[in-house]
């Protein structure tokens, strides 16, 4: 399967956007075709849908903040791109299984 360089973009694009609050519109219309073409080229390069590597992108961004710092949750779900920490926390919660304290705390005893 041939690489699709707009794909690459894209997903380099949601990397570095991904906590300016971005969707998978923005993302779309960095595609020369239509938003739903622009849809089925990234699942057929990536196997899932722009909208779950935007919420991947920011799942990293906050795992990253539990890991290395003391910053409060609220401002967390803030810098990585939820809209608040009551949207964050049941999402993180069904992702992986811990509540963002546990979480932290397992990280800080590893």
């Amino acid at each position: 399967q041939r690489k699709d360089q707009v794909v690459a973009d894209a997903r380099e694009y949601i990397r570095s956007h991904c906590a300016d609050g971005i969707s998978s519109r923005d993302v779309a219309a960095l595609f020369p075709c239509s938003r739903r073409m622009a849809e089925k080229r990234f699942h057929a390069a990536t196997g899932h849908a722009i909208g779950e590597e935007i919420l991947d992108a920011r799942m990293d961004l906050v795992k990253g903040y539990l890991s290395s710092s003391t910053i409060n949750i609220d401002a967390i779900a803030n810098l990585s791109g939820w809209k608040s920490s009551a949207v964050l926390r049941p999402y993180f919660k069904r992702k992986t299984g811990f509540t963002l304290s546990a979480w932290r705390n397992s990280q800080q005893h590893t």
